[in-house]
């Protein structure tokens, strides 16, 4: 009977392995199929050109945005770590760029948290337990997270490898692991300044073990000691490439940090700032499911707390796997409080670390099963459950990956940019949006609006005329701090001809397709006269999948002035209204 239920076990177990790595395929699948069309790019997605720079110039820069705060970012960035910036140039070295190429970083890290689960619970229940995190990470992979060129998902690379040579620190207390701990505290830490509280949390993950090493194990002074230098000696690694990334210039940091400081605050509540942090992780979850992450951190404390407190071997468990990703996770929270910018590439490190959490206590519910030769009723029951919520999951992927129903109406990013800039001569000095300045210098010379006009304002009139750009490039982006700008004394592209009084442009091109709206893109020319020359247009049709560039004849269109339209919108929970000087509206017929 008992190698009967053994057997069984082993076979749902199995069942569970190859169900994780099916729906891992699936999805691999649908994000190299759809990834292009259904996440449409971003401002961030803008970064990737540090990396193409590594890879095709061999300079930590970003000569797209040369300029944030007022500081340069042409020797190395302030606020992100090095490390993503330099494995994603080592990809586009290795493969040539493309933007899903880059982003795909994301989707790894997610495939490796998925193994190191795997790895890392063993024994009664570790197949239920990695089986959790497996599915649970790939379906907010799947469903919440928005892969781009961010290196938020490096941080949580780096917090789950810290989790579990935290855990080996913990049960074995050898230095390796202890070093291994500081510098993926380290890592994640300079990564993103966000998650600085990984540092606080390898400090107390060592002061954990340092109280029990004495007060229970009887471990000599000099091994405590020798494990605290190796946990040092890895902060310390970490910090050192993170500022020798930009040459050790700490009072420019400083300053960095200070004016960014003070541009993203937003007045915002300690508790506002958690609930809205907290709700960009889970908020798309059922309402009992959001509660159900709360309540399993409350369980993971509660546990933690009677295993400090008890002798028995058992509670040992606790310790090792459930405390490190519940304090990670914890600190992280809370320190996320003081920081009022939201945004969801945040969010990765929540998710992962509550599952990670929820996978260690269903692994030490189970127990050891030391001397035991069948698994026990509850790994059995557990490891059923959560390989029927594998199957389920396989079936709602297999019915609308999402990403193929996001991908439904947009146009390819790759397609568009080709569209906008594929017809300027290379290497041409461009203002625009960064989207499309991610191969500069070498396919244009693209510098983002902001950036350019604060470089010109600090030049004497006298010498602007020499930084005109050949093209203006004006997208989404754009036209969305102008809308933002309505109540303002101009616009942005207005201060641009303020700032060039005797250039002039005219609109040489029209780009529209789905998410992007309208890019436009306007030509340095000799003369005023020339300024009122056709524009050429291309549009995306969504249903067709192909590209429509023939311009009918002109459309009769009256727009008439109308109340102004008020419009909120910002980062803060209720934004300040901003009401425009004007608003015109028409009508036009149907059709493009």
């Amino acid at each position: 009977m008992r190698s009967v239920s053994r057997l069984a076990y082993l076979a749902v177990a199995a069942a569970i392995l190859v169900a994780l790595a099916v729906y891992a395929a699936r999805i691999t699948h649908d994000f190299y199929t759809h990834v292009d069309r259904a996440v449409y790019a971003a401002v961030d997605d803008g970064e990737a050109n540090i990396a193409y720079e590594l890879a095709s110039h061999g300079r930590y820069a970003f000569p797209a945005s040369p300029v944030l705060e007022g500081l340069s970012r042409m020797r190395g960035q302030f606020n992100y770590g090095p490390w993503y910036f330099y494995l994603a140039g080592g990809l586009i070295w290795l493969f040539g760029y493309s933007l899903t190429l880059v982003r795909s970083i994301h989707l790894f890290v997610v495939l490796i948290a998925v193994a190191a689960g795997i790895g890392w619970f063993r024994g009664r229940g570790g197949v239920a337990a990695a089986g959790l995190f497996g599915f649970g990470f790939l379906f907010f992979f799947e469903t919440a997270q928005w892969p781009m060129v961010r290196p938020d998902s490096l941080v949580t690379l780096c917090a789950v490898v810290m989790t579990i040579a935290a855990g080996r620190g913990l049960s074995r207390g050898r230095p390796g692991a202890w070093f291994v701990t500081g510098l993926a505290a380290a890592c994640g830490a300079f990564t993103h300044l966000i998650a600085a509280s990984l540092l606080v949390s390898s400090v107390v993950l060592f002061g954990v073990f340092a109280w029990q090493a004495r007060r229970r194990d009887g471990t000599s002074a000099a091994a405590v000691r020798s494990a605290a230098f190796a946990l040092a000696g890895g902060v310390l690694l970490g910090a050192l490439m993170f500022y020798a990334s930009f040459r050790f210039d700490f009072m420019e940091q400083w300053r960095f940090l200070s004016g960014y400081r003070a541009l993203t605050a937003t007045g915002e509540t300690f508790v506002v700032a958690l609930q809205r942090h907290f709700h960009m992780a889970f908020g798309f979850l059922p309402v009992a499911m959001e509660r159900a992450v709360l309540v399993t951190l409350g369980i993971a404390w509660v546990s933690i707390a009677a295993a400090l407190v008890s002798a028995r071997d058992r509670w040992r468990r606790v310790v090792v796997y459930v405390l490190p990703p519940a304090l990670i996770w914890s600190l992280y929270f809370l320190s996320t409080g003081k920081y009022t910018v939201y945004h969801s590439g945040y969010a990765i490190l929540h998710q992962a670390m509550f599952l990670w959490t929820a996978a260690a206590l269903v692994f030490v519910a189970c127990g050891d099963g030391a001397g035991r030769a069948t698994p026990g009723l509850l790994p059995m029951l557990l490891a059923v459950v959560v390989f029927g919520q594998g199957v389920r999951q396989l079936r709602w992927q297999q019915a609308l990956p999402a990403r193929e129903a996001q991908a439904a109406h947009h146009v390819g990013f790759s397609e568009y940019v080709d569209r906008v800039i594929g017809n300027l001569p290379r290497r041409a000095v461009v203002w625009g949006s960064v989207l499309f300045g991610i191969e500069s210098p070498d396919r244009i010379q693209l510098v983002q609006p902001d950036d350019a006009g604060t470089l010109t304002a600090s030049m004497a009139p006298a010498h602007r005329a020499a930084f005109v750009p050949d093209f203006i490039i004006w997208g989404y982006p754009e036209s969305r701090e102008d809308v933002l700008s309505t109540s303002d004394s101009e616009t942005r592209l207005v201060s641009v001809y303020r700032m060039f009084p005797d250039a002039h442009f005219r609109l040489a091109s029209l780009v529209e397709g789905a998410p992007y709206g309208v890019t436009r893109v306007y030509a340095r020319v000799s003369g005023p006269d020339a300024a009122h020359d056709t524009p050429s247009a291309a549009g995306y049709d969504d249903v067709h999948r192909r590209w429509v560039d023939r311009i009918g004849p002109k459309l009769p269109a009256a727009f008439v002035t109308v109340d102004p339209v008020v419009l909120k919108i910002g980062n803060q929970v209720d934004p300040p209204p901003r009401v425009p000087h004007a608003t015109l509206a028409g009508e036009l017929a149907a059709g493009r």
